[in-house]
């Protein structure tokens, strides 16, 4: 039932901001795109905004329905040792079961705004270091914002309306500070997807061609996506755990 939670979250709200996603990965794909603005006016003006949709919701239903409850599993054993080092290894862990099933459709998905088709796990690495990274930091910061959130109106904190304000919130905050941290990963990856050139090469001639700023390219729009997925994620995944009768509140809670 945590799975398909999980699963029912991450691919509606993948889904739902695909737009987002196909902008910031034609912009980092097309080297004559230099804003946001202007991917996004030609993938309109193709009626190619939702190009990718199809692995987009493929990928990320596998995604939900093994992250989070692999997290949870993790995050309940009895592991001794710092809370937050044991919350980065219980994300860093979901994020390596969940990226088996992602990394295909990432492919497939990159592959389209290429014009190449991509062998299932091109870029793996990049990938997991992109998934590790996010998803560590995602849990970790959500966990924290939350606390906080709530610890502002105790008096409040048992109202259901106010835990899932608390949750989007965090949400957002989390989702926006684990792209930041993640995106030279995400733009590694796609320079990797259908690409002949090794990890080390492809990195030099990104810092070459734009300087260390290069790996940051379209991060403003991935963190907009990014912010929104992750808020939507968590408010959505509490929604469902309670739909389908799994108690336990939120994952922060």
């Amino acid at each position: 039932l945590i799975s398909l939670a999980g699963s029912l979250s991450c691919s509606l709200t993948h889904a739902l901001v695909t737009p987002l996603d196909s902008t910031k990965t034609a912009l980092q794909t097309t080297p004559s795109f230099s804003t946001l603005t202007e991917s996004f006016l030609s993938l309109k003006k193709k009626n190619q905004l939702f190009k990718g949709f199809k692995p987009t919701v493929i990928g990320y239903a596998w995604y939900g329905a093994t992250v989070y409850p692999t997290y949870e599993f993790l995050k309940h054993l009895d592991i001794q040792g710092d809370p937050v080092v044991v919350s980065l290894v219980s994300g860093g862990s979901a994020a390596v079961v969940a990226s088996i099933g992602l990394c295909p459709m990432e492919n497939w998905r990159i592959g389209m705004f290429k014009g190449k088709k991509s062998r299932g796990y091109d870029g793996f690495g990049s990938l997991l270091g992109r998934q590790v990274v996010f998803g560590s930091v995602k849990f970790l910061a959500f966990e924290e914002f939350r606390q906080k959130i709530m610890e502002v109106q105790p008096e409040v904190s048992s109202s259901i309306s106010f835990g899932l304000l608390a949750t989007i919130l965090a949400g957002l905050g989390s989702g926006v500070l684990s792209c930041y941290i993640s995106q030279p990963f995400d733009t590694m990856l796609t320079a990797l997807t259908s690409s002949k050139l090794g990890v080390v090469e492809t990195f030099e001639g990104i810092v070459d061609e734009d300087g260390i700023v290069g790996l940051w390219r379209g991060v403003k729009g991935r963190a907009v996506w990014s912010g929104l997925i992750i808020g939507g994620q968590f408010f959505l995944y509490d929604i469902f755990k309670e739909i389908v009768g799994v108690n336990g509140g939120s994952i922060g809670a």
